[in-house]
């Protein structure tokens, strides 16, 4: 998993450094791509799985937001008396 991640970050430094995601005739015409497009098609799928993986992961840039534990609600019981 990790050499995936690896090629996920290289991907997207990829992608930044030309404008943007590509379609796949732009990727396979590109001379100096990261990975090769059968072996990304191999390990994750389809190109489209491949684009929003990359999408996903975090560059230098992206603020890291920490997730605030979401508040307890209060639970009333509501109890008939007879």
């Amino acid at each position: 998993m990790r050499r995936n991640n690896r090629t996920l970050v290289a991907l997207s430094e990829f992608f930044a450094k030309n404008g943007g995601p590509m379609d796949i005739k732009t990727y396979k015409d590109s001379k100096d791509t990261p990975a090769r497009y059968l072996a990304l098609r191999r390990a994750y799928g389809s190109w489209s799985r491949v684009l929003s993986l990359v999408a996903q992961v975090p560059t230098e840039d992206t603020p890291i937001v920490e997730k605030k534990p979401a508040a307890k609600k209060a639970v009333t019981k509501n109890v008939k008396s007879i």
